[in-house]
């Protein structure tokens, strides 16, 4: 998992040689194969619901509504906040290019998966460059996943965008990106839906907060 984005590079390079000259030469090359990972991976992981419990590995990655403990994560060095039900495990890519940095946190389960991801790069973007990065965002989600709504916002002055996949009776995903100057936070959330599961979304994503004086 530590080496997530390294794995499409060809697509990176194949995409490279196609853009046009309109494409804005000051954003950051962002790599689709590195930012579709997270909307591929949490459908791949809520499609685990389908195999049997007996079949998975450790009986921690069963989803348990009357047994979690919701407890905050917090990262004031990225500034934010989230509510997850457990303990995260937390990546970090070794090969963060255009990026300078790149951290995955990521809590799986059979009927629900939970993820943020923090981009870093080295250079703050205008409030222009932050919208068009954002399309860029969810032009991914939606030919990924087929997203079928989309809903723009602002977050303590941040632009942000959220792509909601529910075309399907058995699957929801919802994708929120919010851009902050030098950082784009990344919330993903896919699951089965259900009573419980359905909540535990609902949680996670009213939970997340921008720290005051955040940038």
């Amino acid at each position: 998992m530590a080496k997530y984005c390294q794995a499409g590079s060809s697509l990176h390079d194949r995409s490279s040689s196609r853009r046009g000259s309109g494409r804005d030469n000051n954003l950051p090359d962002w790599r689709p194969a590195c930012l579709s990972f997270l909307v591929v991976a949490a459908a791949a992981l809520a499609m685990l619901a389908s195999t049997p419990a007996t079949a998975q590995s450790t009986d921690s990655f069963i989803f348990k509504p009357a047994e979690p403990t919701w407890r905050e994560y917090r990262r004031d060095d990225h500034g934010f906040r989230v509510e997850l039900p457990g303990e995260p495990k937390v990546y970090s890519d070794p090969d963060p290019a255009p990026f300078i940095k790149q951290t995955l946190v990521e809590l799986p389960f059979d009927e629900i998966t939970f993820s943020v991801t923090i981009k870093e790069h080295d250079r703050t973007l205008t409030p222009a460059q932050e919208n068009a990065l954002l399309d860029r965002l969810g032009a991914i989600v939606q030919r990924t996943s087929g997203a079928t709504s989309v809903t723009r916002f602002t977050m303590n002055g941040y632009p942000g965008r959220q792509d909601v996949d529910e075309k399907k009776d058995d699957f929801r995903g919802v994708y929120r990106h919010v851009a902050m100057g030098k950082r784009v936070i990344q919330l993903t959330v896919a699951w089965h839906p259900g009573v419980e599961t359905n909540a535990a979304a609902q949680r996670f994503l009213g939970s997340f907060t921008l720290l005051p004086g955040a940038r």
